[in-house]
């Protein structure tokens, strides 16, 4: 599925199904990663929506790191990664595949 118009020279790196954490909440998705950007869309029950609740560019990450993800303040679940925007924004997203997805965006 494509979420991102690609760029000249911009490629596709990783397409997954994950989660976005919001507040107390998750709701399910897609994310698709190429080499200059990332973004995530939600599932809905008439498919994918329409627009990018998250989307930003791989060279604003000034942080990943793994962090447990689950209900509440109830954080059991180790699939979690926390995005670090360069402006302050954090993202946390979980997906079976962290190691690889972790790599896709730049980090270790």
């Amino acid at each position: 599925m494509e979420l991102l118009q690609l760029r000249e020279n911009e490629k596709t790196v990783l397409e997954l199904s994950g989660d976005l954490w919001e507040g107390l909440g998750q709701g399910s998705g897609v994310f698709q990663i190429t080499d200059q950007r990332c973004a995530f869309r939600y599932k809905t029950l008439l498919g994918a929506a329409k627009q990018n609740a998250v989307e930003f560019e791989l060279s604003d990450v000034a942080q990943i790191k793994k962090c447990n993800i689950g209900p509440g303040f109830i954080k059991f679940i180790p699939t979690g990664i926390k995005v670090t925007l360069k402006d302050g924004k954090k993202h946390v997203f979980s997906v079976t595949k962290r190691e690889k997805m972790m790599q896709a965006l730049g980090g270790n």
